[in-house]
C-alpha cells in the first residue's frame, strides 16, 4: 500500500501539471462578490476573475454560440449573458450559478438594465428590443440605424448606442421610440460604450474604438485615448465599481485590462483568457441607469 501511494502521488502531480499547462483549472467559487469580472470567451462560456485579476471559475451557457456582452440585474441576483447566435442566458448569482432562464433573441450582443428591472438588448444589424424584468418582450424599436452596444441614461429612457460604425446614436425609448440627434460621429469603429457619472451624457462616455478606447466629452468629441502595447481590437468595456477605473477586452488577442480613467494607466493586466474575448461585465458596475459601488 505504501509503495502504491508513492507511485500514485507523482501521477497525481503530473496530472495537475498537465491541467495547468492547458489553462486555468476550473474551480467553483462559493460566492460572487462585488468587483468580480466576467469575461465572455468563445464558445459558450464566461471566465470569472476577482477584481485583482485572479481566476475563480468558468460558467457555461449550455450552448456553443459566440458569447458576448453581459450584465447583472439591478438586485444583483442574476447574470444575463448573451449567446450571439440565439438567446439571452440567465445565471443564478447564487452558487452553483445554474442557468435559470433562457430568452430567444437571435443576433444579440449587448444587454443593459433600467433601475426598474427592464432591460434592452442590441446586436449588429438588429433592432433594439425592450423586455420587462420577467424577460417578456415589451417593445421593438425600429430605429433608422442598426444597433450593437447599448447604454441607458439616468432618465431611464434615453438610449445611447452604436452599430459598429463611427457614430453614437441616441433614441428616446418612450412609447414606440423617437430617434434623437446623434451624440458623436468622431469614432473609427465604435463598440461597447458606457456613460460616465452622472449618466446623462453631461460627463461624456467611454467607448471601445477598435485600436483604442476613447473618452468623449458632452459634445461627443474625443478628449482622451487609452491603449496597450500589442492590442489590436478593443471590443468590450465596463466601468469598475470603484468609480475611477474601467475594464476593457481586446477581441483579437484575448486579453483584458483595467485602466485608470483619469491617468490612463493600466492598473490590472494584461490577462489572457486563451481565446477571443468578445465581452465582459463587472458585478456592481455603476451604469447610467443603475447605481453600483462596492459598499
Amino acid at each position: 500500500m505504501r509503495n502504491m501511494r508513492k507511485l500514485a502521488l507523482p501521477r497525481l502531480l503530473a496530472a495537475i501539471g498537465v491541467l495547468w499547462a492547458f489553462g486555468p483549472v476550473t474551480m467553483q467559487a462559493s460566492t460572487w462578490v462585488l468587483g468580480d469580472v466576467f469575461v465572455a470567451v468563445d464558445p459558450g462560456q464566461y471566465q470569472v476573475f476577482s477584481n485583482a485579476g485572479v481566476f475563480k471559475e468558468t460558467i457555461l451557457t449550455g450552448g456553443g454560440g459566440f458569447t458576448t456582452g453581459c450584465a447583472f440585474n439591478p438586485g444583483k441576483t442574476a447574470l444575463y449573458g448573451t449567446d450571439f447566435s440565439s438567446r439571452v442566458v440567465v445565471f443564478d448569482a447564487t452558487h452553483p450559478h445554474s442557468v435559470i432562464q433562457t430568452i430567444s433573441d437571435p443576433g444579440i450582443e449587448s444587454v443593459v438594465f433600467t433601475s426598474g428591472g427592464d432591460f434592452f438588448t442590441g446586436g449588429p444589424g438588429k433592432h433594439i428590443i425592450r423586455y420587462n424584468a420577467a424577460g417578456v418582450l415589451q417593445q421593438t424599436y425600429n430605429q433608422s440605424a442598426g444597433s450593437d452596444w447599448v447604454d441607458v441614461s439616468s432618465d431611464q429612457h434615453t438610449l445611447f448606442y452604436d452599430e459598429e460604425g463611427a457614430t453614437i446614436h441616441r433614441l428616446d425609448a418612450t412609447g414606440s421610440g423617437t430617434q434623437l440627434a446623434n451624440f458623436s460621429t468622431a469614432g473609427s469603429r465604435f463598440f461597447a460604450l458606457r456613460l460616465l457619472p452622472p449618466g446623462d451624457g453631461s460627463a461624456g462616455l467611454l467607448v471601445a474604438n477598435g485600436a483604442n478606447v476613447v473618452r468623449l466629452n458632452s459634445s461627443g468629441a474625443i478628449v482622451k485615448t487609452y491603449t496597450a502595447a500589442g492590442a489590436g481590437l478593443f471590443f468590450a468595456l465596463n466601468l469598475d465599481p470603484n468609480g475611477t477605473s474601467f475594464w476593457t477586452a481586446d477581441l483579437s488577442t484575448g486579453k483584458f485590462y483595467r485602466f485608470n480613467i483619469a491617468s490612463g494607466a493600466i492598473e490590472v493586466g494584461p490577462i489572457s483568457v486563451g481565446a477571443e474575448a468578445a465581452g465582459l461585465c463587472v458585478l456592481g458596475e455603476p451604469t447610467g441607469a443603475v447605481g453600483g459601488g462596492v459598499g
